[in-house]
């Protein structure tokens, strides 16, 4: 068997993304621009969905959590590093007032 192709690759960095093993990826276009959504462990897990995103002419891809919404008592929940002690103790929603005020619900 002769080798046609050859090459060195380099670790440039090992990053933990998730606790929990990643379950499926989807690779699109937004923008113009590419876009992967990970998604790992269950629904209301800390950063279950990320997406990534790379700016042009990088090779390096940065995330960003999706929140879980509820449109009828238009809370997000927050992951659990985001929010306060308060908020860990009595819940997990945060609701933002017309005027900017966070209220803990």
């Amino acid at each position: 068997m002769e080798l046609c192709y050859s090459t060195d690759l380099s670790l440039l960095s090992k990053n933990k993304i998730s606790v929990k093993p990643v379950k499926g990826l989807v690779s699109t276009l937004f923008k113009g621009k590419p876009l992967v959504l990970s998604f790992a462990g269950c629904q209301s897990d800390d950063e279950a969905v990320l997406i990534w995103t790379r700016e042009a002419n990088e090779t390096l891809w940065t995330n960003c959590p999706v929140f879980e919404y509820n449109p009828t008592t238009k809370t997000s929940t927050l992951p659990s590093y985001m929010r306060t002690p308060l908020s860990r103790s009595n819940s997990s929603s945060i609701q933002t007032t017309p005027r900017g005020r966070n209220i803990s619900s």
